[in-house]
């Protein structure tokens, strides 16, 4: 009796781990996108990321720009595509949670099923590049982190690279390096685009002019 009880508990407990929960949850609209253009990858946590800290970058085109929230704000996915359309790049935007009740989403439910699709979206080929937040957040934000902190472990065979270290207005260094003038100004008329977030972008203006993307084995270094 005791055996057999040993033995369906066993049973029970393999059949958790058998049960196929492996399919992402937004593999159809990921599967809908033509990649033979993109070469490399950007991951970000909210529409405007990619043109604050890679504008210059999408210039260059043949990004996929996956985004990882705000999929079900009209404005702001509205915003995110004229963004993709003008940098000849393709765009995908997730729903996973901003905000919930009013309160930043800490993403305690919803963390796995974001893994799933980038662990999805990193097989689909052999990047050129893949980028995404700094392990800091940049300034410190909390999906900026976990979308560093997922990316990263997903990507370890990956050409990673992240977004380059933030500076704060009044620590901004003399010498930092900066885009060119010509991709500047492209890149504050994509700016201009996203209208929503006016008062993020004015407060960010003082790393605008910066995008010094850093590989993620010389992070630590910094």
């Amino acid at each position: 009796m005791k055996k057999s009880i040993i033995v369906i508990c066993i049973m029970v407990v393999l059949g958790c781990f058998l049960i196929d929960d492996s399919k992402c949850l937004h593999q159809k609209e990921i599967n809908q996108i033509d990649l033979k253009q993109c070469q490399k990858l950007m991951i970000v946590a909210h529409p405007d990321d990619e043109t604050i800290w890679g504008g210059s970058h999408l210039l260059k085109g043949h990004y996929l720009v996956v985004c990882l929230t705000n999929g079900n704000n009209a404005k702001r996915k509205k915003e995110f595509m004229k963004i993709m359309k003008e940098t000849h790049n393709q765009g995908l935007m997730f729903d996973y949670p901003d905000k919930t009740n009013g309160q930043r989403d800490k993403w305690l439910h919803v963390k796995q099923k974001i893994k799933k699709d980038i662990t999805y979206i990193l097989n689909k080929k052999a990047w050129a590049m893949v980028v995404t937040h700094n392990p800091l957040g940049e300034y410190g934000h909390i999906h900026h982190r976990l979308t560093s902190q997922i990316v990263s472990i997903e990507a370890t065979n990956q050409n990673l690279y992240y977004f380059g270290k933030y500076y704060k207005k009044k620590h901004v260094p003399h010498a930092l390096k900066k885009i060119k003038q010509k991709n500047y100004d492209k890149k504050m008329q994509l700016i201009q685009k996203y209208a929503s977030q006016k008062k993020v972008m004015e407060h960010l203006d003082h790393m605008m002019n910066h995008e010094n993307w850093v590989k993620a084995k010389d992070w630590r270094s910094l």
